[in-house]
């Protein structure tokens, strides 16, 4: 006689209408708790910053603070204020945006002093008096990214960075009409750096030309005319879609924390 295996069935005991309605509530309650305390955040940052303007404190730098975006910095007591753009997710954070380049559109020297600020539309440069004033209230750390159009992406490291003159956009904006480089004796150059070591090249005995180091990369890529494929200054360049510089404090880790 064959045997059957009797079925079991399995209870559940689901919430009453009014446990759910509980749940539901507890649930709403939370959340409205969350958004009023983000709000109060919100309006204790605001106020902050709005304080900082009106008793004349500003942070040194974007390592001092965690905001993203547009932060106006003191480089020392009696400088004047001036605002930069903090970018906060790269590698911990802390860096200070001094280029984006997308178009590679022809500067003048005042342009290169001065910066030029549109970052939606994918150009920015912070200018080389701040850059110079930047890199001179104390060490720097440098970073390149490029991206290109097929989606990679590389960067390139210094441990320290300085701009050496004051008068820099001049020199740069004469650079611009200045027989080109390829890309692919950039990469040599790349190359040629100890690995680890310093990239601060500008007063190298080395170095025979006007720019050197960071410095020349800098107006190497300031120069780039993405737009004009068929009038390009530059050699064998490959498809770059976007490239950005950064500036940090050296040892930001201890500066966010003293």
């Amino acid at each position: 006689m064959s045997s059957r295996r009797q079925t079991r069935g399995v209870h559940v005991k689901l919430p009453s209408s009014a446990g759910t309605a509980a749940v539901s509530g507890a649930v709403r309650s939370l959340k409205e708790k969350i958004e009023q305390q983000t709000e109060v955040l919100n309006r204790l940052a605001n106020a902050t910053e709005k304080l900082s303007e009106s008793s004349g404190f500003f942070l040194r730098n974007c390592a001092l603070t965690d905001k993203y975006g547009y932060t106006r910095i003191q480089l020392e007591e009696g400088s004047k204020p001036f605002d930069v753009f903090c970018e906060q997710v790269l590698d911990e954070g802390g860096w200070t945006l001094v280029l984006q380049r997308f178009n590679g559109t022809h500067r003048t020297a005042q342009e290169f002093r001065e910066g030029y600020n549109s970052i939606a539309a994918g150009e920015y440069f912070l200018g080389t008096d701040k850059l110079y004033a930047l890199t001179h209230s104390r060490d720097h750390e440098l970073l390149f990214i490029v991206e290109f159009v097929d989606m990679t992406i590389r960067t390139y490291r210094a441990q320290r960075f300085v701009l050496q003159s004051p008068t820099a956009h001049l020199k740069w904006e004469r650079e611009q009409d200045t027989s080109r480089y390829s890309w692919s004796l950039w990469e040599q150059e790349i190359a040629r750096l100890p690995a680890g070591k310093s990239w601060e090249w500008e007063s190298a005995k080395s170095c025979t030309s006007d720019l050197c180091g960071p410095e020349r990369f800098i107006v190497f890529l300031l120069k780039w005319n993405f737009a004009m494929q068929n009038n390009s200054p530059i050699m064998g360049r490959p498809a770059i879609r976007l490239l950005k510089l950064f500036l940090r404090p050296s040892n930001a880790y201890w500066t966010v924390r003293n």
